[in-house]
Order: structure tokens, then sequence, then C-alpha cells
């Protein structure tokens, strides 16, 4: 909205914000500002359904003279603003400025307050519509985490990609990592060697009877 500029014989008046919208419990401002060849004398009234009321009367740099419906709710500067603190409902309405140099010297100005209550209604619908953001924000998290295989399972995964499903690596405890990439044929050509039971032979795992059993299975 355009300011407000009301010129005169010998005061100007300049309003920058003819509306404003408040909420209740909210301090104001009023804003205006003045020029003129004296000192004047500005007056504020408030105007609504329930009538016309005076608010405040001063000259700049001597003391206001402030309605007793307003006392201690309103502060009065030298450019011919003032504020209003903590406004309800009831302060809704126009407020007129009279800025009188002198008889037959002033001008006036209006700016219109709207005060609208808090809806609680409102606050609500803003506190779930955030709450259902942050759901929606955290669920692919929980889905990535939900998906992601923990170490062990990793493990016994590639330990069936190597070995099959079900069945477990047959390699010695103490050769584990050194004997890896050994080969299956070679590994069963050991325990062959080393563990054979008593046969015609008659022994087991001596030095001559490996040796005899290396010799037949290079016989066969």
């Amino acid at each position: 909205m355009r300011p407000e500029k009301v010129p005169g014989q010998g005061v100007s008046l300049h309003i920058p914000r003819s509306a404003i919208n408040a909420t209740v419990q909210e301090d104001i401002l009023l804003s205006v500002d003045y020029s003129c060849h004296g000192v004047p004398t500005i007056e504020w009234k408030y105007t609504s359904n329930w009538g016309v009321q005076k608010i405040v009367e001063w000259k700049p740099g001597t003391p206001a003279n402030v309605s007793q419906s307003h006392r201690d709710r309103v502060c009065t500067f030298d450019n011919g603003s003032i504020q209003l603190f903590s406004v309800g409902v009831r302060d809704s309405g126009y407020y007129v400025i009279t800025v009188t140099e002198h008889p037959g010297s002033r001008q006036f100005g209006t700016i219109v307050l709207r005060v609208s209550e808090i809806r609680y209604e409102d606050l609500h619908f803003v506190a779930v519509f955030f709450a259902l953001l942050a759901a929606v924000a955290a669920y692919p998290q929980l889905q990535i985490k939900a998906t992601t295989p923990t170490m062990m399972e990793a493990e016994q995964q590639a330990e069936e990609e190597d070995t099959g499903p079900g069945q477990s690596p047959h390699v010695p405890l103490g050769n584990r990592g050194r004997n890896a990439s050994q080969k299956p044929g070679s590994l069963l050509r050991k325990l062959v060697l080393f563990y054979t039971p008593a046969g015609s032979d008659g022994c087991y795992s001596s030095p001559t009877c490996t040796e005899k059993q290396s010799d037949r299975f290079k016989d066969a």
C-alpha cells in the first residue's frame, strides 16, 4: 500500500502504513511523521463500533496526557508516532491523528488496525504437518538400515558362495588363511595319506606307511 502524505499550508503529515494487521498480545507501532514551522499539538483518537475515544494528546518535548483507558499501554514519540502494548481484539478500529500548529493550520491522518485471535486449530494443523514431514524424511533411512546386511550375514553369504548353501569350508583351523587358495584335490590327498585306517599294510600314519601310500597313489 502506498504511504499516505497529507500536505497543508503549514503542516504536512506522512503515514508509511495506513493499514496494519496484528494478533493479540502484540506490540503495535502506529508510525507517522510530520513537519511544520512551529511546535504543534498532536492528538490521537480511536474510533470503532463502540464509539470515539481519545487516547493521548501532547506537544513534542512535554509530558503526554494519556487517557485512563490506555494508561500504561501507550508510548509517544516526538515525530507523532505512538506504540500500543499488548493489543486485543477490541483494539481493532480506526486510529485518527490530528496535528495542529495553530488554529486553522492542522492535518488529519488515519490508520486502520485489525487485530485477530490466534486459532489453536491452525497451530494443531501445523504441528501435525511438521510431524508428518519428519516421519517421511526418516522413512528412507529406516528402509536402508533394514535392508543392509550385518557383517556376520555378509561373511556367511560369502562362504555359501564358495562352498555352496548349507555347507562349511573344510579347512583345518591351523591352515585358514594360509591354505585358503589350496585346491580341494590336494587337500583330500593329504588327508588320505595321513589318516588312512589300518589295512593290509597294518599301519596308520607312520613315515613308512606314508611312503607306501604315496607309492600306491603313484602306481594307481
